[in-house]
């Protein structure tokens, strides 16, 4: 396929789902560093070194944030990236399945992610991350707006 058979709209938003795929991809390896560094500071608070983490942890175990909870939250990234980084490919190829359903449950999926953070993560956590949380509440509702609207002629099965 050549390049001017595509709209130029779906190139970008494949480039914009492959940055939050990127963006999910770090978020889901920090939430899951961090679920294995709270158990551990759960085991041995003293074996922890850094004052930032210590008082970032403490702040954690007072919320009653539970490490199989970050956990979870860090294979939902995980997963929401991998259906971005699988929904590149569909929309740049403008396969149906890959383009439009991935993006709809990567979309599905990065709402939840933000909405179970709201729910796990105490508000000293989310201050830290306000703007990330705005950003994958306001990005699914856009995504599944150009898929399921914008593009919905390009992304038919052929």
């Amino acid at each position: 396929m050549a390049i001017s058979d595509r709209p130029g709209g779906l190139t970008a938003l494949a480039a914009l789902n492959g940055f939050f795929a990127i963006s999910s991809g770090f978020s889901a390896l920090q939430r899951i560093i961090t679920s294995y560094r709270l158990f551990a500071y759960q085991q041995d608070p003293e074996a922890s070194q850094s004052r930032w983490s210590r008082r970032d942890l403490e702040s954690m175990i007072e919320a009653k944030v539970d490490p199989l909870q970050m956990e979870l939250l860090g294979v939902l990234s995980a997963v929401v990236a991998l259906l971005l980084a699988c929904s590149v490919w569909g929309l740049l190829k403008r396969n149906r399945w890959a383009g439009k359903w991935c993006s709809t449950l990567a979309a599905l999926g990065m709402a939840s992610v933000s909405l179970l953070a709201i729910q796990v993560l105490p508000l000293n956590q989310l201050r830290g991350v306000g703007m990330d949380l705005v950003r994958q509440l306001f990005y699914p509702l856009f995504l599944l707006f150009m898929v399921h609207g914008i593009f919905r002629k390009d992304l038919r099965p052929r």
